[in-house]
């Protein structure tokens, strides 16, 4: 009777692990499992796109960071190491970020094992038109943003109120912010680097995510 309560404990534990921590717990890809592609902007931004090249269950863990030496920019994709069912039925994630410049860093890497994918003085190949719609497209739907929050302010202002940070947009704001919103979406499917017209693909791009600006504790991946 012992001898069956004390296995029926560690099943117990084992399933309560499995589905609490062993669920949860993230891991940093290595290199191998996707592959990345950089492309420059005519404004001179680098973007980089993370495909991963097998089925697995990606985690919140992807983007890139600036390591501590400032001119190194990794980037990365953490995963969740139990292969439980829902991982055979994953589509293919791609992911992007982007970079202000390359012309401050010293090389770029990837993965858990920081695989130097560029290296200072090496050619980028040129966005394609499509990439470059699109982010444009980006660029007019923040500036539309981020100038409607800075008219609703000062207005607020000057009403003296001063309380919180909501307010609420006309409608003619919300038909212009859901245009150009839509015309973001519509760019982003067209975008070849992007698995384009590719069926089975999530794309999870990162739109604006400078390096220095992403807070992400790339050290839990690799505990």
């Amino acid at each position: 009777a012992l001898a069956v309560m004390l296995a029926l404990a560690v099943l117990a534990g084992g399933a309560i692990w499995y589905y609490t921590y062993g669920m949860i717990y993230e891991r940093e890809m290595p290199s191998s499992w996707y592959d990345v592609t950089l492309s420059r902007l005519e404004s001179g931004a680098v973007v980089a796109t993370m495909r991963m090249n097998r089925k697995v269950n990606p985690c919140e863990g992807v983007g890139a960071v600036r390591s501590g030496q400032r001119s190194v920019w990794h980037l990365f994709m953490g995963y969740f190491p139990l292969d439980y069912q829902t991982n055979r039925t994953r589509d293919y994630t791609i992911m992007a970020a982007v970079y202000d410049s390359a012309d401050a860093l010293e090389r770029i890497e990837c993965g858990r094992d920081n695989a130097v994918i560029w290296r200072r003085g090496e050619e980028i190949a040129p966005a394609s038109p499509e990439m470059e719609a699109y982010y444009r497209a980006l660029a007019e739907l923040e500036a539309f943003e981020e100038e409607t929050t800075r008219r609703h302010m000062i207005e607020k202002a000057e009403r003296g109120d001063y309380n919180s940070s909501f307010y609420e947009l006309t409608d003619e704001e919300e038909a212009e912010g859901q245009k150009l919103a839509n015309a973001v979406s519509a760019a982003k499917g067209e975008v070849s680097e992007w698995g384009a017209g590719e069926a089975d693909v999530t794309r999870g791009i990162q739109d604006s995510m400078p390096a220095q600006n992403n807070l992400f504790n790339l050290d839990s991946l690799r505990r």
